[in-house]
């Protein structure tokens, strides 16, 4: 044995192998380059990821496929492939082992690029990126804990890829089946339907209020096509005996000869030790199976006797390799992969799609007649009808499976964290379990509650603070920008209408009527509404330009879908206004009556117009109202990403229009905390 140096043996193999893999380093005590060897057994794959180095492996002995950000490449004997930095892979085998041999190295610059260039283009800009939000409960109103969650959000995010030019359609509506409709349509003495209409209407009212314009809108009523659609994923499911037949004790009233189950029943969640009803823990997020709720009583408080009773689940363990291949293609914030990983490692459970409830759609089983899907089994099946009404709008109607294999439309999905289970398990698991991977989430935006006064938004405790009653036209847009800056992307967050005031004298009745006012003083001090190319530079103009390009960086990052951060973008937004103001302030003469360099001070008027068309394009996804008329001050009808892009500094410009800059101030002016 040579110092330092290790032979590789047998024995090696035999003591370090994990999972059909053993890994060899013959040169512990050299940090970079580093090599390793690598044995593979039959049908051997390494676990999925990517890291800071850059790799070069190399085949020694059989044949592997590497999976590269999704695209397969077979590697024979003798074989060399480069891999760059944060590039996500993995190697497997087939029928044969091998052994390979890996280089790595760590080169800063390589890295630095690979991390300029992540989310800096879309995988195929050919997609329609097609955004949907939680469906919502019509069991009441939007109170603007909801609105702070997914709806406005994905909003945000439909705008900013049109400013990028991208194609992009917001998909919502409200869930036809769940307990707490039939709940509250017992409590007001109304039909099912009857209250989840009316409260649907309610529903798209608030969303007009907050200025969000469904592309798709579904409401609770079930189509034909939609059953049709469900019971195909039904049968698809049984194809690949991933739907069992199970009897299990369930909650039952005995004085109401009726089983309790869904939202009718209330117990302690055997996964975190809260309390929740018997579907969805809303604290964990975990599915909740009502036999195995500890204690569990009806609402009513009374304890509950169990009877057993057969139905229908859902075996997800059948469809763990669908959800790994989720877990790692799809977009995922770090909370939001480590709740799938949590789940792959403790077991996947079986989830029950059958229930004795009051509506929803039929099973097609003999035996299953009093029985009804539940909500886990809606989720999949309005993804797919909506994309096939998606595929009508576009003049190309087609089904959910032609859909799929044309692969040109890209879901993202929006919910709050109490519902991961659903939406990062079962929805992703069986998307691709039923062969509709390209229908599967691509990115996944989770949220946390978004407090009132630093307690839950409650309806039954009247702890709200409706949309109907509370959003108009002079607030719509403040109240997006506040609700972004407010966004609980990974933890709570806490609205107050005191907050909410200071922000509103701050920047809108503050830094951004100064922003107006200050190009209103620049025509006022030219005697003209024109304002010249730039002229001469100073340290003061250089460094407030570097800062204009350091917000076009933020823009262009933060705006993208794989790097979506609309509280990052606000907050820059907010800070670059101020930034602005403080350098118009600063170009004043000192002393007051000092001569000013006309050739500097025409650097400064452009550097106005560079900073406004920068507000403009940072306001829009929250405020295209004000956005739209920022921009029309400079005779930019149109935004876009690359209006950021254009020569801003020697473009001819329209002359200011007093008209415009007076009504651009009276809106602002007149934002007020509600409606009323």
């Amino acid at each position: 044995m040579t110092s330092g140096f290790r032979t590789f043996s047998e024995r090696d193999e035999l003591t370090a192998k994990q999972d059909g893999i053993a890994r060899f380093n013959p040169t512990p005590h050299i940090l970079t380059p580093s090599f390793r060897l690598l044995s593979l057994d039959p049908h051997s794959r390494t676990p999925r990821h990517n890291h800071t180095e850059t790799e070069l492996w190399s085949v020694l002995r059989g044949n592997v496929e590497v999976d590269i950000e999704g695209k397969k490449v077979d590697l024979k004997e003798a074989s060399v492939i480069s891999l760059s930095p944060l590039q996500r892979h993995d190697i497997r085998t087939n029928d044969g082992s091998a052994l390979l041999q890996v280089c790595f190295w760590h080169d800063q610059a390589e890295f630095e690029s690979a991390v300029e260039a992540y989310g800096s283009t879309e995988k195929n800009s050919a997609e329609v990126s097609v955004l949907i939000p939680n469906w919502i409960t019509p069991n009441g109103q939007l109170h603007l804990g909801h609105a702070g969650g997914p709806y406005v959000y994905a909003d945000v995010a439909r705008r900013a890829l049109e400013l990028a030019g991208h194609e992009a359609a917001y998909v919502t509506g409200t869930l036809g089946h769940l307990e707490h409709i039939a709940i509250a349509a017992k409590a007001e003495e109304l039909e099912y339907y009857e209250l989840a209409d009316r409260n649907t209407a309610s529903i798209t009212e608030s969303l007009r209020r907050l200025a969000i314009a469904p592309d798709i809108f579904l409401g609770p009523r079930p189509s034909t096509r939609f059953v049709e659609i469900m019971h195909e994923i039904f049968d698809s499911l049984r194809s690949i005996n991933a739907i069992e037949e199970r009897e299990t004790l369930v909650p039952y009233n005995g004085a109401s000869g009726c089983y309790v189950v869904d939202a009718h029943l209330t117990g302690v969640c055997p996964h975190c030790g809260g309390s929740t009803f018997g579907h969805e823990c809303e604290g964990c997020g975990s599915s909740v199976l009502d036999s195995d709720l500890q204690s569990p009583t009806n609402r009513a408080g009374e304890p509950l006797a169990h009877r057993p009773l057969k139905r229908m689940f859902l075996n997800l363990a059948k469809l763990k390799g669908a959800l790994e291949v989720f877990r790692d293609s799809a977009v995922l914030s770090s909370q939001a992969k480590s709740f799938v990983d949590s789940w792959l490692t403790r077991g996947l459970p079986a989830i029950c799609i059958t229930n004795p409830i009051s509506h929803g759609v039929a099973i097609p089983v003999v035996g299953y007649e009093a029985q009804r899907f539940t909500v886990f089994m809606e989720h999949v099946a309005r993804h797919f009808f909506a994309v096939e009404e998606l595929t009508k709008k576009q003049g190309r109607p087609a089904n959910w499976r032609d859909v799929s294999r044309r692969g040109n439309f890209s879901l993202n999905i929006f919910f709050g964290s109490d519902n991961s289970f659903g939406r990062l398990i079962i929805t992703p698991a069986v998307t691709i379990g039923v062969g509709a991977a390209s229908l599967a989430p691509k990115r996944c935006f989770l949220n946390h509650f978004l407090l009132l006064d630093g307690a839950k938004f409650s309806t039954g405790k009247n702890h709200a603070i409706w949309v109907n009653e509370f959003v108009g036209e002079h607030n719509c847009e403040p109240l997006r920008l506040f609700l972004m800056l407010l966004r609980p992307d990974a933890f709570e967050t806490n609205f107050t209408l005191t907050d909410f005031d200071a922000h509103l004298d701050s920047f809108w009745r503050g830094d951004l009527v100064a922003l107006v006012q200050a190009l209103r003083a620049e025509m006022e001090k030219n005697n003209s509404a024109k304002i010249a190319p730039a002229g001469s530079w100073g340290r003061d103009e250089i460094t407030f330009y570097k800062r204009i390009l350091d917000m076009d960086a933020a823009l262009r990052y933060w705006l993208r879908l794989d790097s979506f951060d609309p509280a990052s973008v606000a907050r820059e937004l907010l800070n670059f206004v101020g930034d602005t103001v403080d350098f118009y302030r600063a170009c004043d003469p000192w002393p007051r009556d000092a001569t000013i360099d006309p050739n500097r001070k025409r650097t400064q008027s452009r550097l106005l117009v560079c900073a406004v068309i920068r507000v403009s394009v940072a306001l829009h996804p929250f405020a295209p109202r004000a956005s739209d008329m920022l921009a029309g001050l400079v005779g930019e009808p149109r935004l876009s990403m690359t209006t950021l892009e254009r020569d801003w500094l020697t473009k001819v410009l329209e002359p200011l229009s007093i008209e415009r800059l007076q009504a651009i101030e009276e809106y602002l002016l007149d934002v007020k905390r509600d409606h009323g």
